[in-house]
């Protein structure tokens, strides 16, 4: 009896250890997934200054995320992820602003925010780069999603922002999209 607990705890463990977080990818599944995690890691009310995801190898992407759970506490923990591995916390964030409440500077996922909107604009960047540079398969760089530090409301303070480099010419390429997913600048070189 106590071996079979042993054994039990043993596979709940490595189950456990290969179910945290995964691998991050650049698409529509992994932005889901990301989402999902940062929801269940930080609960459906926290509040975002940014989200980042960043290429850091040839196929590792990482996570960068400033969040808190309590916009008026003016406090915000800065966390990371590289690839598939824990999230680690990078810095204590103090959050400082005048004439407003500090979550009129933030958005919330399923709310104001969906990673899932963000996948879409990667994937509008790449058929942009396709039609009108004929490039046909950029490399993922980066996709962040961010709050302006002045803004006059989230709907002209909140910005996804896209870069895709070109392999063969070694040019990035960024694309500046507002809330609505309407492109505010493109093909930055």
């Amino acid at each position: 009896m106590t071996k079979a607990v042993g054994y039990i705890l043993l596979i709940c463990g490595i189950c456990s250890i290969l179910s945290c977080g995964g691998k991050l990818e650049p698409n529509k599944t992994g932005f889901e997934k990301l989402q999902t995690e940062l929801i269940s890691k930080y609960g459906a009310d926290a509040y975002y200054t940014d989200i980042q995801l960043t290429l850091t190898t040839e196929s590792e992407v990482s996570a960068l995320v400033t969040e808190t759970k309590d916009p008026s506490s003016m406090k915000q923990e800065q966390w990371l992820r590289y690839g598939g591995g824990e999230w680690e916390k990078q810095a204590d964030v103090i959050f400082s602003v005048q004439g407003a409440e500090a979550k009129s500077f933030m958005f919330q996922l399923n709310k104001e925010v969906s990673l899932s909107t963000m996948s879409d604009l990667l994937e509008k960047s790449k058929a942009q780069l396709a039609k009108e540079k004929q490039i046909k398969d950029p490399v993922f760089v980066s996709a962040v999603v961010s709050s302006k530090h002045q803004m006059n409301s989230k709907e002209t303070g909140i910005f996804y922002y896209i870069t895709l480099l070109d392999k063969a010419s070694q040019k990035d390429y960024r694309f500046v999209y507002d809330l609505k997913g309407n492109a505010m600048s493109s093909l930055d070189e």
